[in-house]
């Protein structure tokens, strides 16, 4: 509300009392006290939001202060999940003999789903050279990114790459010195490049991403963490990364083999006035168990095989809701 002329404080309420036709003050107050002035946070022709700014609860609050009722926004990325394997089972299905369940389909969609990704194609196909080429095409052609999952690595059924490659995707890279998640695929698939003869490319279109993960559930879930994650954040035009990486300590030692990043699953607490971390059980990259109970990795770099017990390690806060 304005303040009548000749105001220059504003008293609460509760520090007041009515007698007759005065009111009684318990205090002397301030000048500009429980006022607030115009411009006071954002003086006019100041920048409210800048692009690229993830449009949290505060955020829309304040497009709101502004009489905002809409905004330019990003659109999300379409995107495609292939999990590839003749031993997979979908959940429900009687479990028969050298059979497991498909875990990766609905790990990555969650993931997906706590990006505020909706528009999701789950495709659940065999080790057969024909039905994946024409999923994969039909995918390349509906979706701005592609996941396939399993059929990357170097057996005789991994047919991923070499129908990728004739398809006109572009590999960027495969392997990472990474664990777990090393057998990790990467390329472009530009349309306008490999229009069909019915229609003419679009020079607008942009380049759609592929990315190749490993089969093991512990890997697959990962190299998305690390490499798939901030890869659509850029595409959904967020300036800054989300994660948050902090130091702590080791509860116990570890020893690792040199050559690779490892990303250790961790429990991080704070505990007798320090940051500790301790690894969780089950660390093979099948075992989802470990990263279930975790809410951290633990960063253990490359070149080093001992870390003793006490000593400072970085970790990288697990949010699977952004």
């Amino acid at each position: 509300a304005w303040l009548p002329l000749g105001v220059d404080a504003v008293v609460m309420q509760e520090y007041c009392r009515q007698k007759g036709d005065e009111v009684l003050i318990a205090y002397s107050p301030k000048p500009g006290e429980n006022i607030r002035k115009r411009g006071e946070e954002f003086k006019k022709g100041a920048l409210v939001l800048d692009a690229g700014t993830q449009l949290t609860p505060p955020a829309v609050g304040l497009l709101a202060t502004f009489g905002n009722s809409s905004v330019e926004v990003y659109r999300k990325p379409a995107v495609s999940i292939l999990t590839i394997g003749d031993e997979l089972l979908t959940p429900g299905a009687r479990c028969r003999g050298g059979m497991i369940y498909d875990s990766n389909t609905y790990t990555l969609a969650a993931a997906l789903k706590g990006m505020g990704i909706a528009e999701i194609s789950l495709n659940q196909l065999k080790d057969d050279r024909r039905k994946l080429r024409t999923s994969l095409e039909k995918e390349l052609d509906n979706s701005d990114v592609i996941l396939t999952v399993g059929g990357v690595s170097v057996g005789e059924l991994d047919l991923v790459k070499e129908i990728l490659s004739n398809l006109g995707v572009e590999q960027i890279f495969w392997k990472a010195a990474i664990k777990p998640g090393k057998p990790v695929m990467f390329g472009r698939y530009v349309p306008s490049k490999h229009a069909k003869k019915s229609g003419k490319p679009d020079p607008k279109q942009r380049a759609k991403l592929v990315f190749g993960l490993p089969g093991n559930p512990v890997a697959a879930l990962l190299a998305f963490q690390q490499l798939v994650k901030p890869a659509l954040h850029k595409m959904t035009g967020l300036k800054e990364p989300r994660m948050i990486i902090l130091p702590a300590r080791l509860a116990a030692p570890r020893n690792k083999k040199a050559g690779r990043l490892e990303w250790v699953r961790g429990v991080v607490r704070f505990k007798d006035g320090k940051i500790m971390v301790w690894p969780t059980g089950g660390q093979s990259s099948h075992m989802l168990g470990g990263l279930a109970e975790a809410n951290c990795l633990i960063q253990l770099p490359a070149s080093q095989t001992h870390f003793e017990e006490g000593q400072e390690v970085m970790v990288e806060l697990l949010n699977w809701n952004e």
